[in-house]
């Protein structure tokens, strides 16, 4: 399973897993119960604007859709 969040640093996204009870592994992989999870991170082009893209991947399985649900609500922003 593979989710991307554009405007979102990788270092953040991994704060975020750590905060949902993930390890770090090095700069870019996190385990937990029943889960792992890779990050990378690009950039992209949209018009005139470039964008963090970070991407993580995680194994499937049961913990990780679960996870990836809990990290999309983390990861939303309000305007404001």
């Amino acid at each position: 399973m593979e989710i991307k969040f554009r405007g979102l640093p990788q270092w953040l996204l991994a704060e975020y897993l750590v905060e949902l009870g993930g390890v770090a592994d090095g700069d870019s992989q996190l385990q937990g119960a029943g889960w792992q999870a890779r990050l990378s991170q690009q950039t992209v082009r949209l018009g005139a604007f470039e964008l963090n893209e970070a991407t993580v991947r995680f194994d499937a399985g049961p913990a990780a859709a679960r996870l990836a649900e809990m990290l999309r609500r983390k990861a939303m922003r309000g305007g404001g």
